[in-house]
């Protein structure tokens, strides 16, 4: 990735990427189990621009706190977090905190034994207990960092965690090709596919969660390239026999994560409302909070 808009220098491209969203993406491919390769792009005369150096002196404070949870590390056993990322090395948890809960506590869904949890910054302890689907730990008032604030976790055993909301649960769909039926899309590959007939441009992928869930994100992948056909859609949910929307989007593409504010619903939808023929998704994943 570029700090700017342009590989190499450019002298008059100035839109250069914030310090926070150089640290949130570190964290974020970090917590893919991925590296991040920065591109700089130093003038003829092999100077850096002014403000490159200011990020990276601004990344480079947050690393000398917080580089524990980024060197060395693998990817997290979280499907999601909504208020944040994870990472892992050995038997330490690293939690990098990026929406700083109002309510002080931070609940990760986490259900193996824990022996310390602990803030890098100060290395100061915080007490936890077991809540519902994992566990609840209380967090000081204010966020030690403002772009993210890593906590530590040190627990036993594999980590042990709840599984994503859809997988596996009942789908249904306005039509299907033979051999890429609607569970296709819900079965955590993306080497199967759900496909609608040939000729359709508009069909539903539907899933039933078997009970009311409480859902808060949504990952949907298409395709690549010549495979990307829809350009119009919407999520919906089922209440009281109508349906009601959660949002609408045009493209899809390669990868879409949408968070939105809690929904209690037993079943979703993803309307596609105007596409060239060849609709299909390679998974569609519906998360808790």
């Amino acid at each position: 990735m570029t700090m700017n808009d342009t590989w190499g220098y450019k002298v008059n491209d100035h839109h250069f990427k914030s310090t926070k969203v150089l640290i949130q993406n570190l964290v974020d491919i970090a917590s893919k189990g991925g590296n991040y390769l920065l591109n700089i792009g130093p003038s003829a005369e092999g100077l850096v621009p002014d403000e490159s150096i200011v990020r990276l002196q601004q990344v480079g404070k947050w690393m000398d706190i917080n580089g524990e949870a980024v060197h060395g590390t693998t990817n997290g056993p979280f499907n999601y977090l909504s208020w944040g990322r994870s990472t892992r090395k050995g038997q330490t948890l690293y939690l990098s905190v990026f929406n700083w809960p109002v309510n002080h506590t931070l609940h990760v869904p986490l259900k193996n034994s824990v022996t310390k949890v602990y803030l890098l910054d100060g290395k100061k302890t915080l007490s936890y207990k077991p809540g519902t689907d994992g566990l609840d730990i209380s967090l000081p008032a204010n966020a030690p960092d403002s772009i993210a604030s890593v906590i530590a976790i040190q627990f036993a055993g594999e980590p042990s965690v709840p599984p994503i909301a859809s997988a596996g649960k009942m789908a249904s769909s306005s039509s299907q090709l033979t051999g890429n039926e609607a569970a296709k899309a819900f079965d955590g590959r993306t080497q199967s596919t759900w496909r609608a007939e040939k000729a359709d441009t508009t069909a539903w992928l539907q899933i039933d969660l078997g009970k009311l869930m409480k859902i808060s994100a949504v990952a949907l992948q298409e395709g690549s390239g010549k495979e990307q056909t829809i350009a119009g859609y919407s999520l919906q949910y089922e209440q009281k026999g109508e349906w009601k929307t959660v949002f609408e989007g045009k493209k899809i593409g390669r990868g879409l994560l949408k968070p939105f504010s809690p929904i209690n619903a037993q079943v979703f939808r993803l309307v596609i409302t105007q596409a060239k023929p060849g609709i299909q998704i390679q998974e569609m994943m519906l998360f808790t909070d």
